[in-house]
């Protein structure tokens, strides 16, 4: 029982205790926020959590736990700071800080979810409209998803050898056989038994790894153990000169402090052997915080990250000018590159180029890694450009930096990362594959739809290139990649003698990815051994002017030659029977003079053009059916004198004449020789009449003696075998590949579909063709179906019904003669 005098005694006791743990609880509040602004977030953060239960006012105890979740933020333990933002929101603590929407969209992003993320920024954006950072953030989140669809060239991987269970960051090469880097960890075999106050981890130190004969990573080492480089404090963020002979890092002496501690130092390597460090000052502060140097490989410039006064906001880049590894005063690099946010981990590549980490510009999320080129004004001071993100794979929604890429200029280099699947930070090698473009194809007779071989392919490049090649035998053609340039337009000329030249354009200009460009030309179209009939041109009577509608006709003969500057061709005019022969002569020579003028007038050289009348001495023979008048004139119809005197209309021998009067083209060189004939025409072949008396020589071939002669198969002269066994005509594939190769058959000889029976260079089995004209001697006969058998080796063989068409004949065997009666 208590006394009632020993009440108030008990009060005072009471009030006493609560006013000293209200007390304690303050002091220690006001110890964890020392730690926080001295950058000792895991030591601050647990110092609040420790003292949370205690803190009574509500006001404080929110602004607490604010304190600790952004504790989580600094030292970035993102499953813990979405936990602790999240409470935040629940208790309606964005009414007084809305950025904890804001911290907690990063945290999302960060974690790939996009989706929650990108609702957080827009609830940051509604409570705080003027603030930028929200439409920066959804831009963020937008980019994120661009960038994943639309990639960067790089390929990216993770290197597991260089990599621990905690933080590997920031290498750089470190000799000149480029099989060994430098790079930063604070993995559990660091020196020195303390932890940093900031992560809660290992102090970081410089570790050394290098590749073995066969390109395979060894195990990761300390680059010293005797701390001339690496101490019990933080060192990391190597850099190497150009002979790497210097090796730059960030020491930070004074991690308690937040006045600074952290600079750049400088040790040569003699051998094997790394001389004691000497530090830069750089600025007049020796506490500042100056740290991630990158210099050009002659050291005439470093660029640092620092926070120093007359900066953007966080951390900015910084330059000196130097020479011989001694640096002058650093100056901001300017606004075109430093933001209101971080900007850190440069690396020059050579002297053209930066790149640098910055969680500002807009990006993915977190640190992206940027690119700015680099120029020099007048006076020798750096002019950097425009910063351009480097895009996924490179960058992710995670923290991306200290980059360095292959000295030599190769697409590949080393990155590091704390991207989704991450362990911390790790190490990433990337490359963007060569470039490479090449270009084949094949070249294939229009007619045959035979492969073309001896083809000459000449590839000539906006870059002053030439190169010829010839296609092979399967008239297939290759230039490989050290004959095809990047950021170059192409014309490629195909040529052969007796064919139209074609040319194909192509252009590497602006392609970022390899490329093989097939260019086949399909219809490489043969010269025509024949004259070609043009569109119809009319003239009036007894006159030689061409008029105007009909000089469109000539348009398609302008495009040939303009396309084949080395065809030279011969035009002659024809007109009808009627009037006396020189009269006729001399008129289709003015005509056909006043087309070669016109020619010449569109541009086409003189040189290349003959003018011929030939008057009423040609009779046309026409190639195919030809509708006038209501009247068909059948093809193979000589429109002569005789003929048309055979027609009962008067209107239909009008229509006769009219077709007799024409303008033709025939090729006379494809080597732009004026007036000289082709060398191509096929050596005259003296065949026995049939009607001499000795007969026509045969010769009794295998057990059966079957006759075998001369003869023509559509003019091209070729064996004849009779086979009285035989029910159709039958020949081998190599006399049928002849024909085609040569002409004297095509395409549209074969039945069925053509692409079907012609492939691959050769003729399927059992395919079918008309031969339009076998000649024996001096008879014929006409559409003759014969059968490709590839088993066969003989000659076209014919059944005996087949000479017999051409008329009645007898073969005497002892004389070994064919005789027609």
């Amino acid at each position: 029982m208590i006394k009632k005098g020993h009440i108030p005694i008990l009060f005072f006791i009471l009030f006493s205790c609560l006013f000293l743990y209200s007390c304690s609880a303050k002091r220690k509040v006001r110890k964890a926020d020392q730690a926080f602004y001295e950058y000792k977030y895991d030591k601050a953060r647990k110092m609040y959590s420790k003292v949370l239960r205690k803190v009574k006012d509500k006001d404080e105890k929110e602004r607490v736990r604010w304190q600790i979740a952004e504790s989580y933020r600094y030292k970035d333990d993102l499953e813990n700071g979405q936990i602790a933002y999240q409470n935040l929101i629940q208790s309606k603590y964005y009414e007084k800080e809305p950025l904890v929407y804001y911290h907690l969209g990063n945290i999302l992003l960060k974690r790939s979810r996009l989706d929650r993320s990108l609702t957080a920024f827009e609830k940051y954006v509604e409570l705080a409209p003027e603030d930028t950072l929200g439409t920066m953030a959804l831009q963020r989140v937008s980019l994120a998803r661009e960038y994943e669809i639309d990639p960067g060239q790089y390929e990216v991987e993770v290197e597991k050898k260089l990599n621990s269970d905690l933080d590997d960051w920031a290498p750089t090469y470190s000799n000149s056989a480029l099989n060994e880097i430098i790079f930063t960890s604070n993995k559990n075999s660091s020196i020195g038994k303390n932890r940093d106050e900031w992560t809660g981890k290992k102090f970081s130190d410089l570790y050394i790894v290098r590749k073995d004969l066969k390109g395979r990573w060894g195990d990761p080492k300390l680059l010293e153990e005797s701390e001339v480089i690496n101490t019990a404090l933080n060192e990391g963020t190597p850099a190497m000169n150009g002979h790497f002979t210097t090796l730059y890092f960030t020491r930070c002496e004074k991690p308690e402090g937040r006045e600074g501690g952290c600079a750049v130092y400088a040790s040569k390597r003699t051998g094997m052997v790394w001389g004691a460090p000497q530090r830069l000052d750089m600025v007049e502060d020796s506490s500042a915080v100056i740290g991630h140097p990158t210099v050009t490989p002659d050291e005439s410039m470093i660029i640092v990250s620092a926070q120093l006064p007359g900066g953007r906001g966080g951390k900015d880049l910084f330059y000196a000018l130097g020479s011989g590894g001694t640096f002058g005063e650093l100056q901001n690099l300017g606004d075109v590159l430093n933001t209101s946010g971080n900007e850190m981990f440069p690396y020059l590549r050579g002297d053209s180029v930066l790149y640098f980490s910055s969680d500002f510009h807009p990006g993915m999320g977190g640190l992206d890694i940027f690119k700015s080129n680099i120029t020099y004004d007048d006076d020798g001071e750096p002019v950097f450009s425009e910063p351009v993100n480097m895009r996924y794979p490179i960058n992710s929604i995670g923290d991306d930096l200290g980059i360095c890429f292959h000295p030599e200029g190769n697409e590949e280099g080393y990155f590091s990362s704390n991207r989704k699947y991450s362990s911390g930070l790790d190490i990433y090698h990337f490359i963007i594959e060569p470039v490479i473009f090449t270009i084949s194809g094949v070249i294939r007779d229009m007619n045959t739809l035979l492969y073309v071989p001896d083809v000459s392919i000449t590839l000539v490049g906006s870059d002053s290139t030439a190169i010829e090649i010839k296609t092979g035998e399967s008239g297939s053609y290759t230039f490989p990649k050290t004959q095809v340039n990047p950021n170059t337009d192409y014309v490629i000329i195909v040529e052969k003698e007796g064919y139209f030249s074609v040319e194909e354009k192509i252009s590497t200009v602006g392609l970022e990815t390899s490329k093989n460009f097939k260019v086949d030309v399909l219809n490489f179209q043969p010269v025509p051994k024949d004259p070609v009939v043009l569109p119809e041109i009319l003239f009036d009577y007894a006159k030689w002017d061409l008029k105007m509608q009909y000089q469109d006709s000539l348009r398609g003969l302008i495009q040939i030659l303009e396309a084949n500057p080395t065809v030279a061709i011969e035009l002659g005019a024809h007109t009808d029977s009627r009037g006396s022969e020189e009269a006729n002569r001399e008129l289709s020579q003015k005509r056909a003079q006043s087309v070669v003028d016109y020619l010449i007038d569109r541009g086409i050289d003189g040189d290349r053009l003959t003018a011929r009348g030939y008057g009423k001495t040609a009779p046309r023979v026409l190639q195919n059916d030809m509708v006038r008048d209501g009247f068909t004139f059948p093809a193979k119809t000589q429109l002569n004198d005789e003929y048309i005197a055979t027609l009962s209309s008067r209107i239909h021998q009008e229509a006769a004449h009219q077709l007799n009067r024409r303008i033709e083209f025939i090729i006379t060189s494809t080597r732009y020789v004026p007036k000289q004939k082709s060398d191509r025409t096929k050596p005259a072949v003296t065949v026995a009449s049939a009607n001499d008396r000795n007969g026509i020589p045969i010769t009794l071939i295998g057990r059966k003696e079957l006759p075998q002669m001369e003869g023509f198969i559509n003019g091209m002269s070729e064996l004849i075998i009779i086979d009285e066994s035989q029910r159709n005509a039958v020949v081998s594939l190599e006399v049928a590949l002849a024909l085609l190769r040569d002409g004297y058959i095509t395409k549209d000889d074969f039945e069925g579909d053509p692409e079907k029976v012609l492939v691959g260079g050769t003729i399927a089995k059992n395919a079918r063709f008309m031969v339009n004209d076998l000649k024996i001697g001096e008879k014929s006969t006409y559409d003759i179906t014969v059968i490709v058998d590839h088993n066969y080796k003989l000659p076209l063989t014919v059944p005996t019904s087949v000479v017999r068409d051409m008329g009645n004949f007898t073969i005497d065997k002892e004389k070994r003669l064919l005789f027609f009666e």
